[in-house]
């Protein structure tokens, strides 16, 4: 009898224990399913119909834990790698972890990652745009240095370290700093990311800058992005601006401007979304580019949304620029969409 109280005792000891540990940590499996039909017109390849993944959001399935390490100090993980729904394919150059894949700290005096991140410039247009830089109305199908088929920016980065402020008074300030690890030369690949941020209400924006160079380091690519957005209630209104440069040998190979408006209005168990977005080509070849797009996303649960889009881009010149969508590349001039996606 005696063996047995101290048998159940220590095994009751035990499982509180345990349950203690357990309630310092944990780990969740998140992600997203996006698929739908397109219909591309326009394209200097014919038109083209075609079941698609990824063109609102990118499919995903992540991993996301934290652990308090007390006094105020935890520690977390993120990894997410993206896949194509029509074909199973992974994405993102056919990386394991290829959204992204990082670890950090976090304390009182701000928090600490490091890993393959998101370049502030994607995240900012993610944040602004009110398709979430995705959709036929994908406002980075026109922003940074070409169209996203050629170059335009680089949405994520290799091998960065990156500082975030705790939020101060509604500021929050970000500073990336990703190592291009070549042997001999630490400025060649090298990327320098910097932004701050400012929420109040209805009211947020952001300012973003990144640079990345060259393999040498003779040439670079820079992008400079403004963004807010501002929430009246029945319209949310968004507005961006952006400045590209490109450089080779000390002198400017592209140089541009991108701006872009947009709205986002509440209609039944979804929202109506516009956006109109141009791209000012300051060169010689001056190839800009306007853009057009609409879209409904209707809300079946909080989970599961259905969208229907239409994008339309006006080159000014050449057959440069055509509609793009998260993570497919587009074809044609003009774009319509119909999918869902669900979240888990």
């Amino acid at each position: 009898m005696k063996k047995s109280t101290l048998a159940l005792a220590i095994l009751s000891a035990c499982c509180i224990m345990s349950g203690s540990a357990l309630a310092q940590s944990s780990i969740t499996i998140y992600g997203l399913v996006d698929a739908g039909l397109a219909i591309e017109r326009g394209g200097a390849a014919g038109n083209v119909v075609k079941l698609s993944s990824g063109m609102g959001n990118g499919s995903r399935v992540g991993f996301r834990g934290t652990e308090d390490l007390g006094d105020g100090m935890s520690t977390y993980f993120t990894m997410e790698m993206g896949m194509a729904v029509d074909t199973g394919a992974s994405t993102q150059g056919g990386l394991a972890f290829g959204r992204q894949i990082f670890v950090g700290l976090k304390g009182s005096g701000g928090q600490v990652q490091m890993g393959r991140q998101y370049n502030p410039i994607d995240d900012t247009l993610g944040q602004v745009d009110p398709f979430g830089n995705g959709f036929a109305g994908r406002t980075a199908s026109l922003f940074g240095n070409g169209p996203k088929n050629t170059g335009g920016y680089t949405a994520r980065l290799n091998n960065v370290l990156q500082y975030i402020t705790p939020n101060l008074s509604g500021f929050t300030g970000y500073a990336s700093y990703g190592f291009g690890e070549v042997a001999g030369d630490n400025s060649a690949g090298r990327y320098i990311g910097l932004s701050v941020a400012y929420a109040n209400g209805p009211f947020w924006s952001r300012l973003a800058y990144s640079k990345v160079n060259g393999n040498p380091a003779t040439s670079s690519v820079k992008n400079t992005v403004l963004a807010a957005t501002y929430d009246f209630g029945p319209v949310k209104a968004a507005a961006a601006y952006g400045i590209n440069k490109d450089e080779a040998g000390g002198a400017t190979t592209l140089d541009s401007s991108d701006m872009m408006v947009g709205i986002t209005v509440p209609m039944g168990q979804g929202n109506f979304l516009a956006n109109f977005t141009k791209k000012n080509d300051k060169t010689a070849a001056d190839n800009g580019a306007k853009m057009y797009a609409i879209g409904y996303q209707y809300d079946f649960s909080k989970r599961t949304r259905f969208y229907i889009d239409y994008g339309h881009v006006s080159n000014d010149h050449t057959l440069l620029y055509a509609v793009n969508y998260s993570v497919d590349t587009g074809s044609g001039t003009n774009a319509v969409t119909v999918g869902m996606q669900h979240r888990f």
